[in-house]
């Protein structure tokens, strides 16, 4: 599974953006078709995110497409055009997914034309959430579970412009996705779009339970993101003496640096080294 840490999000009615967002350091870049675009320029931003598809070639990026509700016929449509594109994103968004069975209604599109993309549903609702790794483990195409926290505050009766607690609903999405071994997304900052500080603060509490990477709205936001969630050179060397430490040993568990160590902690550490070594 790739090691995807910053989604950028960019309207695929911005075609600067779009260009710009290519080549950023977000690991994925995302051209929306939802929220971010008018109703009436949902139409050229399809085509034009289509074309844009098809004039890339190869990147060192994952490109995404949200696309609209999977329970409209514009939704539908976008996957369903998407699929017979010349170019496919390498992932679809689904935005408000509410059960399994909105992925299932993709699934079956995907099987029609024979196109294999992974799919990143988005948790909105409360409803959603308890449903969650129903959702994750619907379809082989789910690569992640990603947390749409404005939807979900309003959706909740909780106030979007406001400092609120979303470390339940981080800590069961985190769970859910976890517990079916995909990918777990936290949302934008939205809130403070420009401040550096929230988002490194926001990336860190979601890097904290369990969360692989989060969403950004800006390239700068991005660059902040990439770094929480890579490993620091501090803690691949300190990764690299305790697996070696351990290995010298033939005992199950020891204690190095003052802390136990067995199996599983030196496989959560191998886990690091790996992940570093792939971002270089």
């Amino acid at each position: 599974m790739s090691a995807d840490r910053s989604y950028l999000f960019v309207p695929g009615s911005d075609d600067e953006g779009v260009v710009e967002a290519i080549g950023s350091p977000a690991d994925v870049v995302i051209v929306d078709l939802e929220d971010t675009v008018s109703p009436a320029a949902k139409a050229a931003a399809r085509e034009w995110t289509l074309e844009t598809l098809a004039d890339l070639g190869e990147t060192s990026q994952r490109l995404a497409v949200r696309v609209n509700g999977v329970d409209t016929d514009r939704g539908i449509d976008d996957v369903r055009t998407i699929a017979t594109a010349d170019a496919l994103p390498d992932v679809l968004l689904l935005p408000d997914v509410r059960d399994a069975s909105e992925v299932r209604l993709v699934d079956d599109v995907l099987d029609e034309y024979g196109v294999d993309v992974d799919l990143h549903p988005l948790i909105e609702k409360p409803s959603a959430m308890f449903d969650a790794q129903g959702i994750a483990r619907v379809s082989e195409r789910i690569h992640g579970l990603m947390f749409a926290a404005i939807d979900f505050q309003m959706n909740m009766g909780m106030s979007i412009l406001d400092e609120t607690d979303l470390s339940v609903p981080r800590f069961l999405l985190s769970m859910a996705a976890n517990g079916a071994g995909v990918h777990a997304v936290d949302k934008p900052n939205l809130a403070a779009v420009h401040d550096e500080e929230r988002t490194r603060a926001e990336a860190r509490a979601a890097k904290a339970v369990g969360f692989d990477g989060k969403a950004a709205m800006t390239v700068e936001q991005a660059a902040v993101i990439n770094d929480v969630f890579s490993p620091s050179a501090e803690e691949v060397a300190r990764a690299k003496r305790v697996i070696d430490a351990f290995e010298a040993t033939d005992e199950g568990v020891t204690v190095i640096d003052g802390a136990a160590v067995d199996k599983p902690v030196v496989d959560q550490l191998r886990a690091l080294v790996d992940r570093a070594e792939s971002k270089k």
